[in-house]
């Protein structure tokens, strides 16, 4: 038993010192790039250095591309239009999870097909597992009834 405890040990302190050994190298390593590499760059790149380059070397060390420029301000536009569109959709929904149940039935006249959706009910989320639907707070007269057209494919021959 005392032979298994103490090989047991052993490998114990042998794995350690494996890991310990290279984190040492890596350590020193590290240190003598950044105390022989890094340390000298604020001599030969300084801020002072930078203001007095010219606006073309400065692009050209760290501007960035013109297809980066123009897709990042692609997407500067599309995130102000989805945000104005989700301030759009917090007014007329409401922050905490109220919105409108709607009913729809079809209206048939003719060759023409209607949707017609009429708001009927609120529905309110108190918890997350539980839904209470209220009558509108507003009169009947004031419903908001919403006529969809149906687009017509063109004929196939």
């Amino acid at each position: 038993m005392g032979k298994f405890a103490s090989a047991e040990g052993l490998d114990c302190m042998l794995a350690y010192y494996k890991v310990a050994l290279e984190r040492f190298i890596d350590d020193i390593a590290d240190q003598a790039i950044e105390r022989e590499l890094v340390a000298p760059l604020s001599d030969m790149l300084s801020p002072i250095t930078v203001f007095e380059m010219e606006p073309d070397m400065v692009t050209c060390i760290a501007g960035e591309t013109k297809e980066y420029r123009s897709l990042r301000e692609q997407l500067g536009k599309k995130l102000d239009i989805l945000g104005k569109g989700l301030e759009t959709c917090k007014r007329f929904v409401g922050i905490r999870g109220i919105g409108l149940v709607a009913e729809s039935k079809h209206v048939s006249e003719g060759n023409a097909s209607q949707k017609v959706v009429q708001s009927t009910t609120a529905m309110t989320i108190d918890e997350p597992n539980e839904i209470t639907l209220q009558p509108p707070q507003t009169p009947p007269d004031y419903a908001t009834e919403i006529q969809l057209t149906p687009i017509e494919s063109p004929a196939h021959d």
